[in-house]
């Protein structure tokens, strides 16, 4: 039997220093962790207030906290704050997601997301090969 492997090989570790990949002159995120074998990821997002994230359709659950600044769910008007969590399950379509500040919120993603135009048909895919696409950036 093979020796099994240490906690070296299979440990991620991201500094709180770690940089930001800007992706907007309104956003930014920093990727923790991208599971190959599930297709999910972990990652934090930095919006800037007046930021619009489009519509989109979870193929697979999510789960969203807010660590500073707040965010609206535009199509309940929910406002997360710092410390509130979101479950957003699979199949799950909502509409725009406004930086009502400046925040960052931690995301907890278990597969792809759709992005939707306003009569949901497709016009972007997110998966964990794009979002390891965008850390090798």
């Amino acid at each position: 039997m093979g020796s099994l492997p240490n906690l070296g090989d299979l440990h991620t570790f991201i500094r709180a220093d770690a940089p930001w990949i800007e992706q907007s002159t309104m956003t930014a995120i920093k990727i923790l962790w991208i599971g190959r074998e599930s297709g999910a990821w972990v990652s934090m997002h930095r919006w800037k207030a007046g930021f619009v994230a489009r519509r989109h359709k979870h193929l697979a659950p999510a789960h969203v906290f807010c660590l500073s600044g707040k965010l609206r769910h535009n199509d309940t008007d929910a406002i997360m704050s710092p410390g509130d969590y979101s479950y957003e399950p699979a199949g799950s379509v909502h509409g725009a997601t406004t930086a009502v500040e400046d925040n960052v919120h931690l995301i907890f993603q278990m597969g792809a997301i759709m992005h939707l135009n306003e009569d949901d048909t497709p016009c972007g895919y997110l998966d964990w090969e794009t979002v390891a696409a965008i850390r090798s950036r």
